[in-house]
């Protein structure tokens, strides 16, 4: 099983006008993911005050576990997906950090991770890059963890 966070630092305040185009998508992405092949769960509430206190009120989280790598591609290549991901740059802040941190469980344990293990595995791949503790999508293919690099797993090629 595959675990994925990522953290998204808002460029406008939350109730903003500009960022409205963007919460308008959110609910039919989430949607998206939860009827996606190899989908297996994601926390429905994200106010913990842990994330607040650690990453700051204009950070947006997502957790979510799917049954591997290629599942998770999957979701984050489909179309509908990527349209909203192109357009990030308009809501976003670049941080110069990874915004995105995976790793992976053997089995499904009885409890899943709670937001502070996904932030401590964050900022595990921040200070120490990519280790089997907390990596990247780039590193997950060099170590054979996925069957297809991203930009094959859509490929209209045969």
């Amino acid at each position: 099983m595959l675990y994925q966070f990522n953290i998204m630092r808002m460029a406008h305040p939350k109730h903003s006008e500009v960022m409205q185009p963007f919460f308008s998508q959110v609910d039919a992405v989430n949607r998206l993911a939860i009827e996606s092949n190899g989908f297996i769960w994601r926390p429905t509430d994200d106010s913990d005050p842990v994330i607040q206190s650690r990453l700051g009120t204009d950070v947006l989280v997502n957790l979510s576990a799917w049954e591997s790598i290629d599942t998770l591609y999957g979701f984050v290549f489909n179309p509908r997906h990527r349209a909203v991901m192109v357009s990030k740059d308009r809501w976003f802040e670049d941080t110069g950090k990874a915004n995105s941190v995976l790793w992976s469980e053997d089995t499904l344990t009885l409890a899943n991770p709670e937001w502070s293990e996904a932030i401590d595995r964050l900022e595990s791949l921040w200070r120490l890059g990519p280790t089997e503790y907390a990596f990247d999508f780039a590193w997950a293919l060099q170590n054979d963890l996925t069957r297809q690099p991203a930009w094959d797993v859509f490929s209209t090629d045969s």
